[in-house]
């Protein structure tokens, strides 16, 4: 295998990895935000007298507690299996990392050769081009 295809794919692979754990982190900060909202509104209630029942309040609770985890699972479960847009995520690294290669989309495979930028190669080698044709 090709030491630049190697660097890239790691690289790659690096930020798929990020990317995963970030989308994880965000899942999760966004099921605590709710379930502690829903934990106020019913500290809330007790507060307010609507709800006198330690029964019910037990009941709340774990059913809150068991929720959560079941979704917490669904959360980890779904981040783990989706997969990044790898053209996408190489975009992105494109415009961060300048020592990976220019067209870092065309590195990837199943991916034409004609994505390189040809317009900018016949600019910076005309006179090389045109002693070649002669």
């Amino acid at each position: 295998m090709n030491l630049r295809f190697t660097v890239v794919e790691t690289t790659l692979n690096r930020a798929e990895f990020r990317w995963k754990w970030l989308r994880f982190l965000r899942h999760t900060f966004l099921l605590g935000i709710i379930l502690c909202l829903l934990v106020l509104l019913f500290g809330g209630a007790i507060a307010f007298g609507w709800i006198t029942s330690k029964a019910l309040a037990t009941t709340f609770f774990a059913l809150l507690a068991v929720l959560g985890l079941i979704a917490w699972a669904v959360i980890v479960i779904g981040v783990a299996a989706g997969a990044t847009d790898r053209s996408w995520l190489a975009a992105a690294l494109e415009r961060v990392d300048r020592r990976l290669p220019s067209p870092l989309r065309c590195a990837l495979p199943n991916k034409p050769a004609a994505c390189w930028p040809k317009k900018r190669h016949r600019r910076r080698f005309p006179r090389r081009r045109s002693w070649l044709i002669c």
